[in-house]
């Protein structure tokens, strides 16, 4: 987990530890107490913030302006993690508990939700689940007051001096709600025709294979794009689809592999690594359980 130090917080009658990663730079910026949750706004400077977890409060990160980053998150029990990288406006919103670091490479602006759980579970009726990284547009297109709400926290903790730390406390709690309210609404889950993968979350997950389609592709890694646990996603998925995920990529390695074998610019052995197969033997084996025929057999005449 790396090294952790602790900062002890008072307000009002309220002290509360929370426990955050060392890092290469000392923790900055303003750190209000909210109506069930805490608000840290600041600018964040190129840094690295190893594996920590935050097991009394959900996560939520909001990053402002060209924000470069790389953040690695814990996928399933077995400590899996997955790599995105972000450039540009984002919510990342955390599971209590749950292994994350980060790696800023750049200076930009952000603000931090510590939001307790009880008051998430009051607010839309169950835990926060599963991680979920979506760009902020995507929330401000679906309720603009988000948009507003991020300004306006800027605005009396940053700009303003000295801060308006009322004013902040009091935007960060509405803030956090409007936030998780609109992840319910955005999840990837469609209940209104049964429990199923929506059919956003459905693209998502097949733009994301045709991007890493050479790259090792497990059920952990597909889960985390969609925010949702490994098994609740297969089960999703395979009801949205009607296959399993894993299946489903190793019928796109094999088309995209029909694909290529047809053009003849490659080597079957150099096809088989160009989809992500681990050698043409494995390819071989997938040709023949999709349609009986051999990879060779797709190759032009000569």
């Amino acid at each position: 987990m790396g090294m952790v130090h602790k900062t002890t917080v008072g307000a009002a009658s309220t002290i509360i530890e929370f426990t955050l990663p060392y890092c290469t730079r000392p923790h900055c910026g303003l750190l209000v107490r909210g109506l069930e949750s805490w608000v840290k706004i600041g600018t964040q400077v190129p840094s690295h913030w190893p594996p920590h977890c935050h097991p009394e409060f959900v996560y939520v990160m909001v990053t402002l302006g060209r924000a470069n980053c790389l953040i690695r998150c814990q996928t399933d029990t077995q400590q899996y993690f997955a790599e995105r990288e972000i450039d540009g406006e984002y919510v990342w919103i955390v599971p209590s508990g749950v292994i994350h670091e980060i790696q800023w490479r750049a200076e930009a602006p952000m603000l931090r939700l510590f939001i307790k759980k009880q008051w998430i579970e009051s607010l839309i009726g169950r835990r926060v689940n599963g991680v979920s990284l979506e760009p902020l547009k995507r929330y401000v297109a679906f309720e603009p007051t988000i948009g507003d709400l991020c300004r306006r926290i800027r605005h009396h903790g940053c700009v303003q001096e000295p801060p308006n730390r009322a004013a902040v406390a009091g935007l960060g709690a509405a803030l956090a709600a409007e936030l998780l309210l609109a992840n319910e609404s955005l999840c990837a889950v469609d209940v209104s025709r049964g429990p199923r993968l929506s059919e956003l979350a459905l693209e998502k997950i097949y733009a994301y294979v045709r991007e890493h389609l050479p790259e090792r592709l497990t059920l952990a890694q597909l889960a985390w794009v969609v925010g949702l646990s490994p098994s609740y996603f297969g089960q999703m998925f395979r009801l949205g689809h009607g296959s399993t995920p894993i299946a489903y990529v190793i019928s796109q390695r094999v088309q995209r592999a029909r694909e290529l074998l047809t053009v003849g610019h490659l080597s079957v052995k150099e096809i088989a690594h160009e989809v992500g197969f681990a050698d043409q033997s494995q390819m071989a084996r997938h040709f023949r359980a999709a349609d009986l025929a051999t990879p060779r057999s797709h190759l032009p005449p000569r």
